[in-house]
């Protein structure tokens, strides 16, 4: 008997096809039609927002979640071991598309954080920065947006816990973006304070060193001056 005809044996008996449940056989066919690209972009967005590769994050899921799909297909097994493999097939793909959105977030704060350092140093320590700079925030100003953005990742991780493909989980993802760009406006902002101040630095420092320099021409002037008349008195009196 050829591999058709058993199979079509099997699907006219008991509902299965190639040792799998249909029901199974069609609900792992349509997770991997309607999910597996997320997985993909999620890898892309990592890359594109960070210039991290996803290779150690989302796609080693990837491949994990293939890993069942190819288990499931060759020792299908009875229909609990059936649903098993498609349970942790499921859980490689939620992984694989919620992972490089978290990865993103870690790795956004950890340049933020040596972003904030810098505008402490740079932009904090002039005395008169709210006034040059207005719009430039406080170091508690920063500090509550950097708590909204910790609430994001936080609700995020608690939907990643989430054991299905739920609203909640879906809004996970969403904080996790939502978190992204956040960071990555925060970031920019300070940066572009920070290149303020240096620039309000430098030019101060120069115009600090035309000062002294002024200062400094001062007494050779007074100098020559008193020597001038020194000569002409001289010279007027016939003394030289």
């Amino acid at each position: 008997m050829t591999e058709q005809s058993q199979s079509a044996r099997e699907v006219g008996t008991d509902s299965r096809f190639l040792g799998l449940d249909l029901e199974i056989l069609e609900k792992t066919l349509v997770l991997i039609r309607d999910k597996y690209h997320l997985a993909t972009q999620a890898n892309v967005y990592l890359e594109l927002n960070t210039g991290t590769s996803g290779i150690n994050i989302g796609i080693t899921n990837q491949r994990d979640a293939i890993t069942h799909l190819v288990s499931l297909l060759q020792k299908p097994g009875d229909r609990d071991q059936q649903l098993a493999q498609l349970a942790n097939l499921e859980e490689h793909l939620r992984r694989a598309i919620m992972e490089p959105y978290e990865k993103a977030v870690d790795l956004l704060q950890e340049k933020l954080l040596k972003i904030l350092n810098q505008y402490k140093e740079t932009v904090l320590t002039l005395p008169d920065f709210t006034e040059v700079m207005p719009g430039a925030p406080t170091l508690l100003q920063v500090n509550t947006s950097l708590k909204a953005i910790d609430d994001m990742r936080a609700e995020g991780r608690l939907a990643k816990k989430e054991n299905a493909w739920t609203d909640a989980w879906e809004n996970g993802v969403k904080c996790f973006n939502r978190a992204v760009v956040a960071l990555q406006n925060l970031s920019l902002s300070l940066e572009a304070y920070v290149l303020n101040a240096a620039q309000i630095r430098e030019a101060r420092l120069h115009a600090g060193r035309g000062k002294r320099r002024a200062w400094l021409f001062l007494p050779l002037g007074a100098g020559l001056g008193l020597l001038l008349k020194i000569l002409w008195d001289l010279l007027r009196t016939g003394h030289i």
